[in-house]
């Protein structure tokens, strides 16, 4: 998959396996993956992404990015900062 800047984000098998299947999940999985490696962690161990970035990067809304980490939380792949810590605060997650 190449994002709008002309970055590749890779996949496995391995992880088309884990999501037993679905594509889009397997693709999504694949973008955390990336973003994981490339965003620092906060002191909680939780990634945080601007959902600007998901926007501009692959033009997906807070909506879409929501229902696709909600459905890999289902499968037991990510975590999600459920915490409220004030403020804007953007969207944390963990790969499991």
């Amino acid at each position: 998959m190449v994002r709008s800047d002309g970055f590749w984000v890779a996949s496995s098998r391995l992880d088309y396996a884990r999501v037993e299947g679905d594509f889009f999940l397997w693709i999504w999985y694949s973008v955390l993956k990336d973003y994981a490696k490339r965003f620092k962690k906060d002191r909680f161990g939780f990634t945080r992404v601007d959902s600007q970035v998901f926007e501009e990067d692959y033009n997906l809304d807070r909506r879409k990015v929501w229902r696709y980490n909600r459905k890999l939380e289902d499968k037991g792949l990510l975590v999600i900062d459920r915490v409220k810590r004030g403020g804007r605060t953007w969207l944390g997650f963990k790969l499991v």
